[in-house]
């Protein structure tokens, strides 16, 4: 999904997330780069698919994903009327909805849709989500540096910091278990 409207969507559901914005886009670059990550480790296996394409194109993509998975295609994936919280929207040939894209445009500040698109417009561009133009004034550069940049940015980067100590921790507290567990059972033996 666009980050920027993924982003909205928090705000949306809990306004005190937009202090959150720094974490909200080093989330979405890990889960992107896991995505790519496993998409070209396990072709076979692993498929992204783009939240815009399952709602602007729900029927191709549905059979695309039944291709991949080697499964038939039936209209009741798209449609959900075999699911209880759908039912009242059988008439409906799909329940999901195009209203949620592109709302980051008038639901985001300048100075959001500029940050996210500096820290991932790279990667958002591989998935066609096309930058935003956002200028900003000789007097309004130095504000956005300091009120939206720097403190979004030192949250990225104490999240990569956090999740890199998570990783390395886990791993270890993992060794540690397995040897436990040898010890432990060469003892019982």
């Amino acid at each position: 999904r666009d980050p920027r409207d993924r982003f909205h969507a928090l705000v949306t559901r809990d306004p005190q997330y937009r202090d959150k914005l720094g974490l909200a886009t080093a989330g979405w670059l890990y889960s992107e780069a896991h995505a790519r990550h496993n998409q070209q480790k396990f072709p076979q296996q692993y498929k992204v698919v783009r939240y815009e394409s399952m709602v602007l194109q729900p029927e191709a993509t549905m059979r695309d994903v039944c291709h991949f998975l080697n499964e038939e295609y039936t209209p009741a994936l798209i449609t959900l009327s075999d699911e209880p919280r759908f039912a009242q929207l059988a008439s409906d040939p799909c329940p999901l909805s195009a209203t949620f894209i592109g709302r980051f445009r008038n639901g985001l500040s300048p100075e959001e849709i500029a940050f996210i698109q500096a820290h991932a417009q790279k990667r958002m561009d591989s998935y066609g989500y096309q930058e935003e133009p956002i200028t900003f004034t000789t007097g309004e550069k130095p504000r956005f540096y300091l009120s939206a940049w720097l403190p979004h940015k030192t949250q990225m980067i104490g999240w990569r910091v956090r999740h890199t100590l998570d990783v390395h921790f886990a791993e270890r507290a993992k060794d540690r278990l397995q040897l436990t567990e040898q010890m432990v059972g060469s003892v019982v033996c």
